[in-house]
């Protein structure tokens, strides 16, 4: 819930509450960052509030709160974004604050996280606050209390990390990702922003069409990212077995081989094209950045090697392009146009000028 600055609190409704250890307060406070200690405290309500050891507390929790089926809102979480609250939790696990423990979900079909607090000598003393809650084990996670590990992608070792101890599907799924071409920072970017179902889904369905001899028309990494990011339809598959059993990723180190070879195709008809219009080299370069860009983003296609970029003011450009492939790039201007546009540093009108018949 956003700050609101005319909030004004009514009061106290009695001295109900929520037991919280004293080095909260006397030690933890004064050294913890405002996110750490925005989610230690929601940890301590929804453990130490119910009666419970542990909890099962999904990123959505942490960051929204949480809403009852009929529309009765119990909490409004942190109040912090997605990303203050995946540093406040990593933060924590770091200082040894919290214990984080993934589990399957009670489907098995998803991965949760239990958070609990660290005692020095691993005593659990469960409180009893204003609402009843068991003793022990934390409760089953159901299917109305998903779970959504924290991932973080580090800059510094261009990997992944997951907060705990044990690998997680995060990780599986990333490993698994890499392995079919997928860039390192896409890979990363994709499992913070999407549901881990919707990408094992697709990456499953995927890796079926590439053993039954399916051939994308760019590479198995670009459809992947594309389809996870349009949210693709994804059918149910058949039962029958793949016809073949040839490894999904040295399709995808082939598909990527043939991608490099037309690309180099391409590269011979645009050379000839620098010479023709007698493109100066900072602006090759510059095109040369743009499709960096877009390969990154696999948002690529193969055809851009093929064209020339022409810079004929500070606010217009063009694309000069066989005349084969232009509807093509057409299809693609508005990605081109934002790539250039972040390159350059301002706004731009790009078009795109057939040559050739």
């Amino acid at each position: 819930m956003p700050p609101n600055k005319d909030f004004y609190y009514e009061g106290f409704s009695g001295p109900n509450g929520t037991i919280v250890p004293d080095d909260v307060f006397d030690l933890l406070a004064p050294q913890l960052k405002e996110s750490e200690l925005r989610v230690l405290l929601y940890i301590v309500r929804r453990t130490f509030g119910f009666g419970k050891n542990a909890d099962a507390i999904s990123l959505k929790q942490l960051t929204n709160g949480i809403v009852t089926r009929d529309g009765r809102v119990l909490d409004y979480g942190t109040g912090m974004s997605r990303k203050a609250v995946i540093s406040g939790v990593r933060g924590l696990a770091q200082k040894g604050i919290i214990t984080i423990e993934h589990r399957q979900s009670e489907k098995g079909d998803s991965q949760v996280n239990i958070y609990k607090l660290r005692f020095r000598h691993g005593e659990e003393v469960v409180t009893k606050g204003d609402h009843p809650g068991g003793r022990g084990a934390p409760p089953p996670v159901t299917p109305s209390n998903p779970q959504e590990s924290v991932v973080q992608y580090s800059e510094e070792h261009n990997d992944i990390n997951v907060v705990g101890s044990h690998e997680s599907e995060e990780e599986h799924l990333y490993k698994e990702l890499k392995a079919i071409g997928v860039h390192h920072n896409t890979a990363a970017k994709l499992i913070r922003d999407n549901e881990v179902t919707q990408i094992r889904q697709t990456l499953d369905y995927l890796m079926y069409r590439l053993q039954n001899g399916w051939e994308p028309q760019q590479t198995p990494a670009a459809w992947l990212v594309a389809a996870i990011k349009e949210n693709y339809v994804i059918p149910e598959r058949p039962e029958e077995p793949a016809q073949s059993l040839k490894d999904p990723v040295k399709i995808a180190e082939e598909a990527a081989q043939r991608v490099a070879k037309e690309s180099e195709q391409f590269a011979d008809e645009r050379r000839k094209l620098l010479e023709r219009y007698g493109i100066e080299q900072y602006v090759d370069t510059l095109w040369q950045a743009v499709q960096g860009q877009l390969r990154n983003k696999h948002e690529w296609s193969p055809i851009l090697a093929a064209a020339v970029l022409r810079l004929n003011s500070d606010t217009t450009a063009e694309l000069l392009a066989p005349v084969g492939i232009v509807e093509r790039i057409n299809s693609q201007i508005e990605l081109i146009t934002r790539a250039l546009e972040s390159e350059l540093g301002h706004e731009v009108r790009l078009s795109v000028k057939p040559l050739g018949k």
